[in-house]
């Protein structure tokens, strides 16, 4: 009698065990959780040129209130669970790249620029459910121009001391991109994210504003 008690108690107990697993696997209502996701955001193709054009300033600076291309941009990136965004210093949409062939004066490229001529720039995201990982594509500031007789850079500017840093809580990573071509993209990640603060900075004041072209943003599983 007492044997076949145990008996009953051990199948009870490997009953809850199974039960647990299982709950473990499922939601409540039968589906299954979610794979982690992942969320990229272009800031440097049709999509972002049609939303802001080049010279489009996201920093308020003497007169010129900006909070209206803040606020687009926040929508713009509101799929990756931002709710709020800053940015400081020079932050913009910028004209950089192959000359424009009907407008010398202007290149044919726009992309989110962090940083200006003479200035640091400080783009910060705040989430509402923070990302496990980011990876950034970017690349240097660079522009072509109508060239002159005489001309030591032969038509090209290119920033040269163009240098990201990526910030979250106490982590950080650098992307170095001195001594980079021309249109080379490179990429910097930040993974085993646990802040929901994300700070992009580029390092030097001077010939360093680095244009981001697209960021990608990894988000854990849910269930």
């Amino acid at each position: 009698m007492k044997f076949t008690k145990l008996l009953t108690l051990i199948s009870a107990a490997l009953l809850l065990v199974s039960c647990s697993n299982e709950s473990n696997k499922k939601n409540s209502d039968g589906s299954q959780c979610e794979i982690a996701q992942e969320v990229t955001i272009q800031t440097n193709n049709d999509s972002w040129k049609s939303e802001f054009s080049g010279g489009t300033g996201f920093v308020d600076a003497d007169m010129t209130d900006n909070s209206k291309n803040r606020g687009r941009l926040l929508t713009y990136f509101s799929s990756a669970h931002v709710e709020s965004l800053e940015c400081s210093g020079a932050i913009t949409s910028l004209n950089y790249g192959e000359m424009d062939p009907s407008d010398n004066k202007k290149q044919l490229g726009v992309g989110l620029a962090i940083g200006g001529g003479s200035k640091v720039g400080t783009f910060t995201l705040n989430f509402e459910v923070a990302p496990i990982s980011v990876t950034v594509y970017a690349l240097s500031y660079y522009k072509k121009y109508k060239t002159y007789e005489g001309d030591p850079n032969n038509g090209l500017s290119k920033d040269k001391n163009s240098q990201l840093i990526i910030t979250a809580g106490t982590d950080f990573e650098t992307l170095d991109l001195r001594d980079t071509s021309e249109m080379e993209v490179k990429t910097v990640s930040l993974t085993d994210i646990e802040s929901k603060q994300l700070v992009f900075q580029n390092k030097s004041a001077t010939a360093g504003r680095v244009i981001i072209d697209k960021i990608v943003f990894t988000y854990p599983a849910s269930c």
